[in-house]
């Protein structure tokens, strides 16, 4: 039986995620590739020429000349040991061969008995098929046939690299303003774009080819790996994720990524990620947590609660220091407004109602002070003030206000 098929290894595997990325396998039929194989049999005066790219277990023939066919299994071809070299190969007569001698081709079907071949080289190495041309007879190559048949290799590989150049192209212009690099299924780059070169300050050449990893802070490593080979194992076509990078300075650069798997033909080759600077959100949010949590300090200190009323949802969220100045056990009843008047000082209940109703009904700043009657019918005096905060869009949202211990 004839077998002629090259084992499954890393290299090989690295070589097919390679030809997915570029997205040619079992496209329609264009012109410019019908042209190249057609120059192929002319230079090399031959009656049958092809463009073929080995893929797992077949040969798919991106153009014939001389025979029509999509695709035949790999054993039946003749092109792994074109793939193993890096020159032309020529065979004068495929039957004085053994390695030949028993291939379908050879002994039935068409009964090639001249083969010539150059392997298709991509610039990092990996040979992902042929343009080959094939005869009945035995025959020799001459030089300049030979010459003619590499030209024709390289500009296979200049076709398939613009059509890659293409697809990252037109997806760099859908998100001009975002971060957008791709990585391989190692997760080395093999896509920057100028946005991510300009925020990182590294250059080119010095991202790709690395790994994504060595860009992230230490501390966050762990995590960012064990969500993105989940996402592999799980198959999650998009995810999101916040961390921090590093710069080439050693600053520190904030990301909210999004990141999608790359897959040609059921196999993931890789992952799409479009990043977002949220630095100065992040700077933000920080400043608004220590804000906030000086302010609860202060406010514990001089025995001062909060309270927050979303004008949407009619919504009030009081702080535990609110409830003990109410005489209320934190979280012991619901926050609404009846509760809050249910404390008030009877005298008080009234006025205080409709001086919160105005100031909320015309969108005012409300400020009251009142009496509330504690369980223990103790009286204290509370200074009330409570702000109007603008939502996202602009339009006003909610009040956020502090209630005071005014007693004498």
């Amino acid at each position: 039986m004839f077998v002629m098929c090259v084992p499954a290894s890393g290299i090989e595997k690295y070589r097919l995620n390679t030809l997915h990325r570029y997205g040619i396998l079992d496209t329609e039929c264009e012109d410019v590739y019908d042209d190249m194989t057609r120059l192929a049999a002319t230079a090399c005066g031959t009656q049958v020429a092809w463009i073929g790219f080995v893929a797992g277990d077949r040969l798919w023939f991106k153009s014939t000349f001389g025979f029509e066919r999509d695709e035949i299994p790999r054993d039946f071809a003749l092109c792994d040991d074109a793939l193993a070299r890096s020159d032309v190969l020529v065979v004068r007569d495929t039957r004085a061969d053994e390695r030949y001698a028993a291939s379908p081709l050879v002994a039935a079907g068409p009964r090639v008995r001249f083969y010539a071949a150059a392997p298709l080289i991509t610039p990092d190495g990996y040979a992902l098929g042929c343009i080959a041309v094939a005869d009945q007879e035995p025959r020799d190559l001459e030089p300049a046939q030979a010459d003619a048949l590499r030209a024709l290799a390289r500009q296979i590989i200049m076709l398939l690299e613009a059509r890659l150049a293409e697809t990252l192209h037109r997806r760099a212009l859908d998100h001009a303003s975002d971060i957008i690099y791709m990585t391989d299924e190692r997760g080395l780059f093999t896509f920057v774009n100028p946005v991510a070169v300009r925020i990182l300050g590294y250059e080119l050449d010095k991202l790709l080819g690395r790994h994504y990893l060595e860009l992230i802070r230490p501390d966050f490593r762990a995590a960012v790996e064990e969500l993105y080979t989940n996402q592999f194992k799980l198959r999650d076509m998009t995810t999101y994720f916040e961390f921090p990078a590093l710069a080439k300075d050693g600053s520190e650069v904030w990301f909210g990524q999004n990141v999608q798997l790359l897959t040609e033909g059921g196999h993931v080759t890789g992952f799409h990620a479009v990043a977002r600077d949220i630095t100065l959100r992040k700077r933000v949010q920080d400043a608004l947590r220590q804000s906030e949590e000086r302010l609860r300090q202060a406010l514990q200190a001089a025995q001062g609660g909060t309270w927050d009323y979303d004008l949407r949802t009619e919504t009030f969220t009081w702080s535990d220091e609110f409830y003990r100045l109410l005489g209320l056990d934190p979280g012991s009843c619901e926050p609404t407004v009846e509760n809050w008047l249910r404390c008030v000082h009877p005298d008080d209940r009234e006025r205080v109602r409709v001086q919160t109703r105005r100031a909320l009904r015309t969108y005012n700043e409300v400020e009251v002070e009142y009496r509330v009657l504690l369980p223990d019918g103790a009286v204290r005096w509370l200074h009330g003030k409570g702000k109007k905060v603008p939502g996202e869009a602009g339009g006003l949202t909610r009040y956020a206000g502090v209630v005071l211990d005014v007693t004498a």
